[in-house]
């Protein structure tokens, strides 16, 4: 019975990560490809992070409240799995804007839904998530590699096969069983999530690093065009940053337990502003380089900034605080990278745009690590 509970675990993980990558990492380059500019397909792309910044807080209330997260899940692979089809009709820019506002809607629920069950399963059975993620990057880097080719000859069966793998996720959900919750010990005020204030800084340095990850799973398909590149090389390329997150995966719980989270992100985030400027170069082989960075520059922030989340939020509310977490990262950073960047591009290049990007990480990254030193050099100095 464990081996079957592990085994949907590992399955639910990967046909979400699988869908996931069928969807942003090819859209841009659809959209560009059916005549779109680079603006128009930057406001289209921001429709994801839009509706993780507005919607998935609600999708997350709603989980906590029905205390049925699963049902949740479902209800929003089957609207993934219908919405999608939409993209067929489509022919002009507010068309498609229709399409990615409901598909976006449904998505952007799933990641930290599925995220805060699986976790919970973990929490109570002793598991490590860390393991049944490493489902989602396989999933995700061989959907990309195999896709990357397939859709240079035939773009559109990226949304049928969307839909194929969406209703696979949902027959997978519900075989999953949902352990009872413990009793909550201690109550928190009312509106109040967090057992810690640290959270805030935790958020902050997480979503600056996330702003420039989605830069770059937004605009990659127009960088490599603009490089004048093949865009089957996107697959080639999501596969080099999808397995290179394995080596982390492996080794994450081992890290965490050594290192302060809050020094993992700024790290992470420095690597971050080195792979914007690696594939900035337009060098295919620089641009792998970049790539492979996804292991830090992303998976860290991903997984320590959740777990720290997890852990400092108040019993009963977790679905609203990874919710919360996720909606800012891959909301708020998203729709300011989606726009920033489609504007940058817009009115320089894309090699130019992506160098003026990565000095701003850097520079908000030092600048936010000062005044938290500040803060805290005070905090200590009233206390003394």
């Amino acid at each position: 019975m464990k081996s079957k509970e592990r085994i949907l675990l590992l399955l639910a993980n990967t046909f979400l990560w699988m869908t996931i990558g069928l969807y942003l990492p090819f859209l841009s380059a659809y959209l560009l490809l059916q005549g779109l500019t680079a603006q128009e397909v930057g406001l289209i792309v921001a429709l994801f992070p839009f509706m993780s910044l507005i919607a998935v807080p609600f999708w997350g209330k709603i989980s906590d409240k029905t205390e049925n997260s699963k049902k949740v899940i479902m209800f929003a692979c089957l609207g993934v799995a219908t919405s999608i089809w939409l993209f067929y009709l489509a022919a002009n820019f507010f068309q498609y804007f229709l399409c990615a506002s409901l598909t976006s809607l449904f998505l952007a629920a799933l990641t930290p839904l599925l995220d805060s069950l699986i976790l919970s399963i973990c929490n109570v059975k002793g598991m490590n998530f860390s393991l049944f993620r490493i489902g989602g990057t396989i999933g995700y880097a061989t959907i990309v590699l195999i896709y990357g080719f397939v859709l240079n000859q035939f773009p559109k069966l990226q949304f049928v096969s969307m839909s194929v793998l969406s209703l696979l996720l949902l027959l997978t959900v519900i075989q999953i069983t949902v352990p009872e919750k413990k009793s909550i010990s201690v109550q928190p005020k009312k509106g109040k999530l967090f057992t810690s204030n640290q959270v805030y800084f935790v958020i902050f340095v997480s979503t600056l690093s996330m702003f420039g990850v989605n830069y770059i799973g937004n605009f990659l398909g127009i960088i490599l065009i603009e490089a004048k590149i093949s865009r089957s090389m996107i697959g080639v390329l999501n596969f080099a940053s999808a397995f290179s997150e394995i080596p982390i995966l492996l080794t994450i719980d081992s890290i965490l337990k050594r290192m302060d989270t809050r020094k993992i992100l700024v790290f992470s985030t420095i690597t971050l502003v080195v792979r914007l400027l690696l594939l900035s170069t337009g060098n295919i082989l620089f641009m792998l380089l970049s790539q492979i960075l996804q292991s830090t520059s992303y998976m860290l922030v991903y997984y320590s900034s959740i777990h720290f989340v997890m852990h400092h939020t108040f019993s009963g509310k977790e679905a609203q605080g990874n919710s919360l977490l996720f909606s800012i990262q891959n909301g708020a950073g998203s729709i300011f990278s989606s726009l920033i960047g489609g504007w940058l591009i817009e009115a320089f290049n894309a090699r130019v745009g992506t160098i003026i990007l990565a000095a701003a990480v850097f520079v908000i990254l030092i600048i936010s690590v000062l005044v938290k030193k500040g803060r805290t050099n005070t905090f200590t100095r009233r206390n003394t």
